[in-house]
């Protein structure tokens, strides 16, 4: 799905609250070291344009989402990066670095696929999701999705950080907290069996 709308909107409070949200994602990826990158659910590809344009490190990366459209848009845009189409449920990988931004409050199985992310041949891992209730209170107080009292109705999953922590404890280790209001953020890595 694109994503568009939300990072080309002009509310200034909601750019603001992105542009921190990407910084705070941008200082996660350089904590790790990391230079090999794959994110699955790029979309149009805005985080690796902010990473790009502030990461001030060359790296290597790879985006993978299950929508054609997305994907294509994000060829369009940035010719010289690699974006395919993958699922997160059956997405196979190796990399330094994993980012899934985004992505879990719009499955159907989020359980599924923190299992698969588990599998993965990664060292870390950084996951963002809304942070829940203070996402669809932001929607509420800008006038957006009223009729779902502010939340987007592709949003199948909410989490507060109690529920979240306990939703990829199975598989994860929180390395760090990187939350950036209204979003959950954490650096993982696999927890150890």
């Amino acid at each position: 799905m694109s994503e568009a709308p939300k990072y080309e909107s002009k509310n200034p409070i909601q750019q603001y609250l992105l542009n921190r949200f990407l910084e705070t994602i941008t200082s996660a990826v350089l904590s790790t070291g990391r230079q090999n990158i794959v994110e699955i659910g790029c979309a149009d590809g805005y985080v690796y344009e902010f990473l790009r344009d502030h990461a001030g490190i060359p790296f290597e990366y790879a985006g993978f989402d299950v929508d054609l459209v997305a994907i294509d848009r994000a060829k369009t845009r940035f010719p010289g990066a690699r974006f395919e189409r993958g699922s997160i449920y059956d997405f196979k990988t190796s990399a330094d670095l994993v980012l899934c931004l985004e992505v879990l409050e719009h499955l159907e199985k989020p359980d599924a696929a923190l299992r698969h992310l588990a599998t993965l041949d990664a060292d870390d891992f950084i996951v963002s999701v809304p942070h829940e209730p203070w996402f669809t209170l932001g929607n509420l107080a800008r006038g957006r999705h009223i009729a779902t009292f502010g939340n987007l109705p592709d949003h199948l999953n909410r989490w507060t950080k109690a529920r979240f922590r306990r939703q990829i404890s199975p598989w994860f280790e929180i390395v760090k907290d990187y939350s950036s209001f209204p979003w959950i953020a954490y650096r993982l890595r696999k927890a150890k069996i």
